[in-house]
């Protein structure tokens, strides 16, 4: 992937929420730097390399069990894991030398709490991917646009 270029003034001020519709028609080809012929060639491959497609990306397809594993990435998460270990050992320990293990339970109940919260976690990335992937379907279509004076079909996609 190449790295991003620093937006400059103008690609910020585009980018600011336009009323688009309430302009005059001269105003909006001022502002995208075009006119009723719209883009040659040259300009839709400066634009191109400027800005990018103009289409919705998803990085990687989703992976289950990558998704999977990174629900035990999170900070806190690592910090319970790393504490249910402790409390397993020291539970352990003390049920061989004293006969009693009530860390082994605490031990459960921490790891049990890690599981349903990856789980939960998972279940939201998984719908979330999935309604995402739902959406670039639907915005991909063939549109129609003004290349060098002349109407042209393009796939979104």
């Amino acid at each position: 992937m190449s790295k991003k270029k620093q937006k400059t003034k103008e690609q910020e001020e585009i980018e600011e929420v336009i009323p688009w519709h309430s302009m005059e028609i001269n105003d909006v080809f001022k502002k995208l730097k075009t006119d009723e012929n719209g883009l040659f060639e040259h300009d839709v491959q400066l634009r191109l390399q400027e800005y990018g497609p103009n289409k919705l990306t998803i990085t990687e397809r989703f992976k289950i069990l990558k998704m999977i594993l990174e629900q035990f990435t999170g900070f806190l998460v690592l910090l319970l894991i790393v504490a249910g270990i402790i409390s397993l050992g020291i539970g352990i320990s003390n049920y061989y030398q004293k006969g009693q293990g009530e860390e082994i339970i605490d031990a459960i109940a921490i790891f049990a709490i890690v599981i349903i919260n990856a789980v939960i976690g998972f279940v939201q990335d998984y719908r979330s991917n999935q309604a995402l992937e739902k959406l670039k379907e639907y915005f991909e279509q063939d549109i129609v646009t003004i290349r060098e004076g002349k109407e042209v079909i393009l796939h979104s996609s």
